[in-house]
């Protein structure tokens, strides 16, 4: 199994002695060793593109985590037995898509929480994975996939974070 517990072994527990960013860090490093892109690029650079691209601790942490329940066996519960915050898990659980799941309907759920982390983390997931250079580095398949999937709901994911930023100026304003 492809999970934490099995790929730090004796140093499972020791991973919560890590400061929060570092321990994220070193699971990201490890659960995606030698995983490539669909370009055929190490996927931690783009783990790390989503959590660069965050204003807060937070957000950098979800942000190389974002795919980790996906696509590993690693679950919320190791996650939470290695230190990550309740506020962590929930941003992750958002952003784990369910096999099934129309990707609008996924959308619409991160949108609904009003979760500010995983909005930005999907933000900056999408961004990256709508890349034009990237893109057409992409399978002709790949590209029509990408270009149809994402523009909509990126759109949504962005309006809404504006919204977010605008409500925070007019309470800021206000004092």
């Amino acid at each position: 199994m492809n999970n934490l517990r099995n790929k730090f072994k004796d140093d499972y527990q020791t991973l919560k002695d890590l400061p929060d960013y570092e321990r994220a860090e070193v699971i990201a490093e490890e659960m995606f060793k030698g995983v490539k892109d669909k370009e055929g690029r190490p996927y931690i650079e783009h783990l790390h593109f989503v959590s660069e691209a965050q204003p807060t601790e937070s957000g950098k942490i979800v942000g190389l985590l974002h795919d980790l329940i996906e696509d590993t066996d690693t679950t919320l519960l190791e996650l939470q037995e290695v230190g990550f915050s309740d506020k962590i898990l929930y941003s992750l659980i958002l952003l784990t898509k369910v096999k099934g799941t129309p990707y609008s309907e996924y959308i619409d759920k991160i949108l609904a929480s009003g979760d500010e982390i995983a909005l930005r983390v999907k933000e900056a997931d999408m961004r990256n994975n709508m890349d034009p250079e990237r893109i057409a580095r992409l399978a002709p398949e790949y590209q029509e996939k990408f270009n149809l999937k994402y523009p909509p709901q990126y759109e949504k994911i962005k309006n809404k974070i504006g919204e977010i930023e605008n409500d925070r100026h007019k309470v800021n304003t206000r004092k």
